[in-house]
């Protein structure tokens, strides 16, 4: 796995261009560690601002093992979820399969 868990804290520890082996594309500790010391770490981008312009529209983001809705409420705000019902903890909106998220637009989940 070679450098796969070096963490470089400042831009003068690169010496030399960061490259990327194959191992980052289908390692599954490199997964892994995406997962736990990454993705929780940075702002990712669920969707634009657009994809939700009236009440009701939705999208969904999924990253790892967790999604999110984000949703325009009655009163133009716009509020983010967890994607499963506290009731029976299963999902409220399903991704198509070989879609990125879901999308629409409901009244209520």
């Amino acid at each position: 796995m070679g450098e796969i868990g070096k963490i470089v804290e400042a831009a003068e520890e690169l010496a030399a261009p960061v490259t990327i082996g194959a191992d980052a594309y289908i390692c599954p500790d490199y997964a892994r560690m995406e997962r736990e010391k990454l993705w929780p770490k940075v702002w990712l981008q669920a969707g634009r601002i657009e994809d939700i312009p009236n009440a009701g529209d939705y999208i969904s983001f999924e990253i790892g093992n967790d999604s999110v809705l984000i949703a325009r409420g009655a009163d133009g705000e716009v509020r983010a979820f967890h994607n499963v019902c506290p009731h029976r903890g299963r999902r409220l909106v399903d991704v198509p399969k070989g879609a990125r998220n879901a999308r629409g637009k409901k009244n209520s989940f």
